[in-house]
C-alpha cells in the first residue's frame, strides 16, 4: 500500500506533467490545482509536505465546531463502540459525517470526510488490532496535517474506550486514507517543488 511520501511524489509528478486543473472559482488557495484520484494510502506521516506550514484557518477549534457534533449525531458513536464490543468482528462499526441534506444549504459546501470505518482485526484470543480507515471526498494536501491530526484524537478515543470496556488486548495500526481526490493548489506549488 502507498504511503504519505507516495502521495507527496504523485502529486508533484502530475505537476510536473503539467497536468493541472481550474476548479471553476478562485477560493483562498488559488484557482488551479493538481490532483491525484483514488488516493489510498498508509499515513506514516503528519504532512504530505513537510515544510509547507499548515493553513492558519485550519485547527482543532474548526474540527471541534464543525465535525464533532456530526460524530454525536443519532448517538452513533456510541453506537459505533457498542457494534465493536458487542461483535469485534462487526464491519458495521461507521461513523457517518456527510449528510445528503447539504445539497439543500446552498451556503454550505460537503463536508469533506464522509465516513470512517472502525475495524478490530482478530490476532489470537483476546487481542485485535484496531484499524481506522478514513473516507474523504476532498482532501486539500496541505489541510491533511490538520484533518489527520483530527482522526488521530478520534482513533485515539476510540482505543482507550474500547481498552477500558473491554478485556481486549488491542494493538494499534496506522490510519488508512481512503481519498476520492487530493490536491494541491497553486499558491503552493513552488513550495512544494523546493521541498522535494
Amino acid at each position: 500500500m502507498d504511503k504519505t511520501s507516495d502521495i507527496k511524489r504523485k502529486l508533484l509528478d502530475e505537476l510536473k506533467a503539467n497536468n493541472v486543473k481550474d476548479c471553476g472559482y478562485n477560493c483562498q488557495s488559488g484557482r488551479r490545482y493538481v490532483e491525484v484520484k483514488n488516493a489510498l494510502f498508509e499515513v506514516n506521516k503528519d504532512r504530505i509536505f513537510e515544510n509547507i506550514p499548515k493553513l492558519s484557518y485550519m485547527d482543532d477549534s474548526w474540527y471541534v465546531a464543525n465535525y464533532e457534533p456530526l460524530l454525536e449525531r443519532n448517538d452513533q458513536y456510541n453506537k459505533c463502540i457498542n457494534k465493536l464490543i458487542e461483535n469485534p468482528a462487526s464491519r458495521q462499526a461507521v461513523l457517518i459525517l456527510v449528510d445528503p441534506k447539504e445539497y439543500d444549504n446552498e451556503d454550505k459546501t460537503f463536508i469533506c470526510t464522509m465516513y470512517m470505518h472502525i475495524f478490530l482485526n482478530h490476532i489470537e484470543e483476546n487481542k485485535y488490532e484496531l484499524e481506522y480507515i478514513v473516507h474523504m471526498r476532498s482532501n486539500d494536501a496541505i489541510e491533511f496535517i490538520t484533518d489527520h491530526q483530527w482522526h488521530q484524537k478520534i482513533y485515539f478515543r476510540i482505543f482507550n474506550e474500547l481498552i477500558e470496556k473491554t478485556n481486549y488486548i488491542i494493538i494499534k495500526k496506522p490510519i488508512v486514507w481512503n481519498a476520492d481526490t487530493i490536491h494541491l493548489y497553486e499558491q503552493f506549488w513552488d513550495q512544494a517543488i523546493d521541498n522535494y
